[in-house]
């Protein structure tokens, strides 16, 4: 088993975490709204889980820099300084990042809601999809997976002419050669447009 294969199997362990806090945010500000919980319950539940969450972000940019990938170090980094200009916004003597007083207020909820859950969970989604790729990748699991989907689409193909070559390169009939990047992006752009339609 390779290096990377270890580093996106604990990122996506890591990753389906920080989706886990995310949904378990929205649960706790949507009770709120409800009024079901109380104001001071809800932050105190909101300051548990922004500590783990920061860890749990710092664990990941630290292992993708070491591990050398560049794009989901900066896509981390990124979220790791919108945890520190959070940190640092708070008002000075307030214990936690969520105050009682600024989240009495309903608009401040609906923000909150919106701005640092719902888009830090599609966030986590989309960065849960690239280390799934990546995973998978690593497991020339993809390979087989997009070959079948080559078949899905293309049922004139005869399955004793599909090559699957060494060079994670798909060869139809020796017309066309698709390469398996090329397809990675192409199924990642579809479901980012899907996902942010």
């Amino acid at each position: 088993m390779s290096m990377a294969a270890l580093l996106f199997g604990f990122a996506m362990v890591d990753n389906i975490l920080l989706l886990f806090i995310s949904v378990y945010n929205i649960i706790t500000l949507s009770d709120l709204e409800i009024d079901i919980i109380n104001v001071r319950q809800a932050c105190s539940k909101l300051n548990q889980t922004f500590l783990p969450e920061v860890a749990l972000h710092v664990i990941l940019t630290v292992l993708f820099i070491i591990n050398n990938n560049w794009f989901l170090f900066i896509f981390n980094i990124l979220l790791d300084f919108w945890f520190v200009y959070k940190y640092f916004k708070r008002q000075p003597g307030q214990l936690g990042v969520y105050d009682p007083l600024e989240l009495n207020n309903r608009r401040s909820i609906k923000a909150n809601m919106r701005v640092n859950n719902l888009y830090l969970l599609n966030i986590d989604f989309i960065c849960f999809s690239t280390i799934f790729i990546g995973f998978s990748y690593s497991f020339n699991i993809l390979s087989h997976v997009l070959l079948s989907l080559s078949l899905f689409v293309n049922p004139r193909v005869d399955l004793n002419t599909v090559q699957l070559t060494n060079t994670k390169q798909i060869t139809f009939c020796n017309a066309c050669t698709i390469s398996i990047q090329t397809k990675t992006i192409l199924l990642m752009s579809i479901a980012l447009c899907l996902l942010f339609k």
